[in-house]
């Protein structure tokens, strides 16, 4: 395997061990505050932004609505907005 190859597969699995650690916590959380798996896949699928993700399950979790938490999923990640148009 050549140097350049290297070096890919070596960030790829940096990235992948990195999203798989992320996606176990999240689908942790989600379970604790009492969202169906079917739920939290829908979750992950639906939303691009993990704050955005975490806002909706922790004010869910913490016996709030599904629609406040799905406006502040959406306030946060309109407050992402700006910043993911500069790169």
């Amino acid at each position: 395997m050549n140097q350049a190859r290297k070096g890919i597969v070596r960030d790829a699995l940096g990235i992948g061990i990195a999203s798989g650690a992320y996606a176990l916590s999240f689908g942790a959380i989600s379970t604790t505050a009492g969202l169906s798996l079917l739920q939290t896949c829908a979750l992950s699928l639906l939303m691009f932004t993990g704050a955005s993700q975490f806002a909706i399950v922790g004010v869910i979790g913490a016996g709030g609505s599904v629609w406040v938490g799905a406006v502040t999923a959406a306030l946060l990640g309109r407050l992402e907005w700006p910043r993911s148009r500069c790169f």
